[in-house]
């Protein structure tokens, strides 16, 4: 039989006549046959039967997603490759990584608590003794795990983790990076982004021109399956790949697999059937290949503190007048009002500011005079509002000045620049789901755009946050086209810049 483990729960359906009669009777068991199905890639059947199991069922999100990954798969099918499989060995998912040949002798340690302080399958990372750039996961305040980098200042100080940009983000699990030799390519495992479901692996390739991570490409099928894969690592002489799944094991435990690989594969259509024959050809052949290395010592890893927000918030504080002189570097390079509040011939006291902040300084070519400027207004009315009061404190003479890309305009061109809208960026808000974001959306939305997806929390409950868009008709596209497959509540929201 082409499935092997779907006949109990397809025996009542087979007394029946109808796989529906059986399911109308069980909607747990029609949920388990969904998922066999899922498993052994009989995608189209696994379609059919989580659209009429969402017929009578509450739990939307959860069979709505399952559907997307039957969906996903069905797609991935349409592009696949099948490598010849020269090995495999199977072993614990803990410390699987240790079987992979082509690290340097115990370059792999458990992560240093300057980077985590929990301790999982995950909490591993491969040092090399001259990396000058680190890529690693660890999770974050709620507890999802995000792919953050690091680079070596001198010696044991590296950088404050940096989180990669938003295109390699979602709102699942990014583990188990892997950095190739020339650093150009990024190969990783998540069930967040478009997929079979579990973990599937991806790509990022280094853009050059925009500085920044590209927009990952999940590998599709051999590599990504129903199951949790993990790590792709091509050997260095570009002939053989290796990755590592438990699409034939439990969770416990996975196979590491060796096959042929082509850095140019041709990608063709394959079948459900053809998926399920190559997925079980698998054949356990001799594992000459794999090592058995050691865990290196942990090295001490000391991070930079990370660069503290400053608060741009406008206050007049005269009964504690401390006024540090906020670091130019962090200036805005959009349009933004300021109130001019003295030229000195000299650098100005915190007496001098009367507790006015934040406060600018700016220093003339021949460095003969100090001038200082305050808060940071979006709209000249702001700005208006607080040149009052900047007056009353002590500035009679102060005055409204506006500054676009960090250089000085001409009041009348910024104001007309303010009219024009260009001060106003635009959110999508999705709320509504109790736990993660459905795939559906997801989807919608790495397809649509490469904006950042925040979370934040509401009330207990999260709160995606996909922005900022510089128009709102961007921001409403977008919009609808997650209402179109939402039960949760979407709006767009118009915030000032900061």
């Amino acid at each position: 039989m082409r499935i092997r483990h779907l006949h109990k729960l397809l025996l009542s359906a087979l007394f029946t006549g109808s796989l529906c009669a059986a399911s109308a009777q069980s909607g747990e068991q029609r949920e388990r046959v969904a998922e066999e199905l899922h498993r052994n890639y009989r995608f189209g059947e696994a379609i059919d039967a989580y659209r009429d199991i969402l017929k009578d069922s509450t739990d939307y999100i959860a069979i709505g997603t399952k559907l997307v990954n039957s969906l996903n798969g069905k797609a991935m099918l349409e592009y696949a490759i099948e490598p010849r499989c020269l090995e495999k060995q199977k072993c614990s998912i803990n410390g699987f990584f240790l079987k992979f040949p082509g690290f340097a002798e115990k370059s792999w340690c458990r992560m240093p608590a300057s980077m985590m302080s929990v301790q999982t399958p995950f909490s591993y990372i491969q040092i090399p003794a001259d990396a000058k750039r680190l890529i690693f996961s660890a999770p974050d305040e709620q507890g999802s795990w995000n792919l953050y980098s690091t680079t070596r200042l001198k010696d044991t100080l590296w950088s404050a983790p940096e989180l990669l940009n938003s295109s390699v983000v979602s709102s699942g699990n990014e583990v188990f990076p892997y950095l190739s030799p020339d650093g150009a390519s990024l190969y990783f495992c998540s069930n967040g982004l478009f997929g079979m479901g579990g973990y599937d692996i991806y790509v990022s390739h280094w853009d050059y021109s925009a500085n920044e991570w590209g927009t990952p490409q999940n590998l599709g099928f051999p590599y990504s399956s129903p199951a949790d894969d993990f790590m792709f690592q091509p050997t260095p002489d570009g002939k053989y790949a290796l990755f590592a799944s438990n699409r034939e094991t439990g969770r416990d435990s996975l196979y590491i697999y060796k096959v042929e690989h082509d850095l140019f594969p041709a990608r063709k259509a394959i079948s459900e059937q053809q998926a399920y024959d190559y997925n079980n050809g698998l054949a356990l052949l001799p594992d000459t290949f794999f090592t058995t290395a050691e865990l290196g010592q942990t090295p001490a890893i000391h991070m930079e503190a990370p660069k503290q927000k400053i608060d741009y918030t406008f206050t007049i504080d005269k009964e504690n007048p401390k006024a540090a002189i906020t670091d130019l570097s962090d200036f805005p390079n959009y349009l933004v009002f300021q109130i001019h509040l003295v030229t000195l011939s000299r650098a100005a006291t915190e007496k001098n500011l009367k507790g006015i902040s934040p406060v600018f300084e700016r220093v003339s070519s021949n460095s003969k005079y100090y001038y200082y400027y305050a808060g940071l207004f979006n709209t000249y009315t702001e700005a208006a509002e607080a040149l009052k009061r900047v007056k009353k404190g002590g500035f009679p003479s102060a005055s409204v000045v506006a500054y676009n890309a960090g250089k000085k305009i001409n009041l009348t061109t910024a104001r007309a620049m303010e009219k024009r809208g260009v001060n106003f960026v635009y959110k999508v808000i999705i709320e509504g789901y109790s736990g993660p974001m459905p795939a559906a959306l997801i989807k919608i939305i790495q397809e649509q755009t490469t904006k950042d997806i925040a979370k934040t929390t509401a009330d207990g409950k999260p709160v995606y946050v996909i922005g900022p868009f510089a128009k709102e008709g961007e921001a409403t596209k977008l919009a609808e086209s997650l209402k179109a497959v939402s039960t949760g509540t979407i709006s767009v929201q118009r915030d000032e810049k900061r």
